[in-house]
């Protein structure tokens, strides 16, 4: 049965949803970030189906993106990550349970999608920048970590990160299309500057047709059930939206999709 637990208004624009993980059966849980209908207050809350619980913190910045702790229970909530834009842009803490900010860090470049790691509790937290680096926070030691520096024009701007249940993986997603594996056991520390880095483990191109991708700011990605197989949406500006699908373990492209059409075309790569 369709529960009805955010209404937007003329006054009320949401921006993103998350479900919390917290969420039973009987009860499910939603993060929302709103806007009002100048854009320049944005309002979370916190709502679940039973109308039991309802929290409310103004931010007064831009939010591109947030996320909650993993393993977080409705007893013990834990932690939401926020990943700000604008002029102030960088990275919020928020503890639910006490209503109080965790902390708050200033970022070299403006982060647009934040996600906590899989099976390391609130210890680590990746973000995904405009300019396309990927950096990760150790809350322990309060440091971030960059694990890719070089964007380039095939890639575009980190729009989406998924993590793994194999610790030492995470995918980022360009704004072009393309994807990114990272292996984490590859992030280095650099005497001189005291900075830890890290490379791509391989890229996941976009086929090229000979037709130009637009860059948007289309953060889809998704994974099946077993983590093998990733799916990311690109544009091609001769055949419209179309789907890539990459094997996991050797970023191979198994086959595109064109999502564009009221027939779906099928093309598959087999080499």
């Amino acid at each position: 049965k369709p529960v009805e637990l955010l209404r937007s208004s003329m006054s009320d624009v949401y921006q993103g949803v998350r479900f919390a993980p917290f969420s039973t059966q009987d009860n499910v849980v939603v993060g929302s970030v709103s806007y009002n209908y100048i854009g320049e207050v944005a309002s979370f809350s916190l709502q679940s189906t039973d109308n039991t619980r309802i929290d409310k913190k103004m931010l007064n910045d831009c939010v591109n993106d947030f996320c909650f702790s993993p393993g977080s229970t409705l007893d013990d909530p834990g932690i939401m990550a926020f990943a700000y834009g604008g002029e102030s842009f960088g990275t919020l803490l928020y503890d639910i349970s006490s209503e109080t900010n965790g902390g708050a860090y200033n970022l070299r470049t403006e982060p647009l999608c934040v996600q906590f790691a899989k099976g390391r509790g609130n210890q680590q937290i990746y973000y995904g920048h405009r300019d396309g680096a990927v950096s990760m926070l150790d809350t322990r030691a309060r440091k971030f970590h960059v694990l890719d520096l070089n964007s380039n024009d095939s890639f575009g701007s980190a729009t989406a990160l998924q993590t793994l249940y194999d610790e030492n993986l995470l995918i980022a997603k360009g704004s072009f299309g393309s994807c990114r594996v990272y292996d984490l056991r590859f992030v280095k520390r650099d005497a001189d500057t005291r900075q830890s880095y890290g490379c791509a483990l391989f890229n996941m191109s976009i086929p090229h047709s000979g037709h130009k991708t637009k860059s948007v700011r289309c953060v889809g990605l998704a994974t099946d059930i077993n983590e093998s197989i990733v799916a990311s949406p690109f544009i091609d500006t001769k055949n419209g939206v179309e789907l890539a699908i990459w094997c996991i373990k050797t970023g191979r492209l198994i086959r595109t999709l064109d999502v564009s059409k009221r027939k779906t075309a099928l093309h598959s790569y087999s080499k």
